[in-house]
């Protein structure tokens, strides 16, 4: 049982992805040959069937997995550090927690049918590239650059042979650090970027858009303690998101309405107070903007959970994606222009131990 809540509370650390980006303390302690997990990226129907692998990785985590417009390629972030237990992952013994950054992870691009595997963004030291994401034409990728000093927006534009035709930094003021970016559409077809950030002149963590050329900044949203990972809707009219409610691990899916800046907690009702940790992670529009689909973690003195859920936007309709038992499952998007159907495919992370 300790174990378990160990290992699951080690999982809950990736949410941390996007406000507290990367750095080792020491160097590596092992090449990963002892390391006892396995790591995969998985793609399924929505009904849970045909669940297959695409990559597997004997000790390097891999997650934040997404799929081209095209659906050929996916983009991951995958993690490099090597802690003591043999496994590049974001357990505590193998990043610095207390400084609230990491180091070592690094931006790939593969086939969809897992051949072609190659660093987009390689690993460097003092360095962190993670949590890629595709922008509207499918011509490029957005995606958190943090050098220890300044955590930014890149936009990597592709050639036709996949390859990096060019690379910028969208602009955004000294006192921003951003996280998470999401290239999206308003309900008038314009593209914004939306990201949460730390707002270093005020000490808060909220969501912010801004236009791709670094214009037109603003925050949306002003949390008592912080939201993360935003997505825009496909219609443009509405921002789903996690916000954390209360200290600890407890973190909620929300809903805010683009118009009218209303706010709609869709998990709200579901976790008991008596839970030592409750979160409904990282949500994600299906292509219709009919589901979000989003990683749950449920712990208590009873039981741990780590799974796959959907919902409704308005929070009615909340089901779990049936998957094998005795993985731990996380962060899962949809496949692009695929709706909602129980055939729609999505993309997850998963581990379990070897033995």
């Amino acid at each position: 049982m300790k174990k378990t809540i160990k290992l699951i509370i080690a999982v809950i650390l990736i949410l941390m992805a996007g406000i507290v980006l990367i750095s080792l303390a020491g160097k590596p302690a092992s090449d990963g040959s002892d390391c006892d997990k396995e790591y995969s990226l998985y793609t399924a129907n929505l009904d849970g069937s045909e669940m297959k692998p695409v990559i597997t990785n004997s000790y390097q985590q891999m997650s934040h997995a997404r799929v081209s417009l095209d659906k050929k390629w996916i983009t991951f972030t995958r993690f490099n550090n090597i802690g003591k237990d043999g496994c590049a992952s974001e357990a505590p013994s193998n990043y610095d927690i207390v400084r609230k950054q990491y180091i070592g992870t690094e931006i790939m691009l593969m086939r969809i049918d897992g051949s072609g595997l190659r660093a987009l963004v390689p690993s460097k030291k003092g360095r962190a590239a993670a949590n890629s994401y595709w922008t509207p034409d499918g011509k490029g990728l957005v995606y958190i650059y943090n050098d220890g000093k300044k955590s930014r927006i890149n936009h990597i534009i592709f050639d036709g042979n996949m390859e990096i035709k060019s690379e910028t930094e969208i602009p955004l003021p000294d006192y921003i650090q951003a996280a998470d970016p999401q290239w999206g559409k308003d309900s008038s077809g314009n593209d914004w970027i939306v990201f949460p950030a730390h707002n270093t002149q005020t000490n808060t963590r909220g969501l912010w858009w801004v236009k791709p050329d670094g214009s037109s900044l603003e925050q949306l949203t002003w949390p008592e303690l912080q939201d993360n990972d935003p997505k825009i809707s496909p219609d443009g009219s509405k921002v789903a998101f996690m916000r954390k409610v209360k200290e600890g691990f407890h973190w909620h899916s929300m809903i805010l309405d683009l118009e009218t800046r209303e706010e709609t907690d869709i998990s709200a009702g579901y976790f008991p107070e008596d839970i030592l940790a409750g979160v409904d992670a990282m949500p994600e529009w299906s292509s219709d903007g009919e589901l979000l689909i989003f990683w749950h973690i449920y712990i208590s003195k009873q039981r741990q959970e780590t799974s796959l859920h959907t919902i409704r936007p308005d929070g009615s309709g909340r089901k779990k994606i049936p998957l094998p038992e005795g993985n731990v499952y996380g962060i899962v998007a949809f496949f692009p222009d695929e709706g909602s159907d129980d055939d729609t495919r999505i993309i997850f992370f998963a581990h379990k131990n070897k033995d």
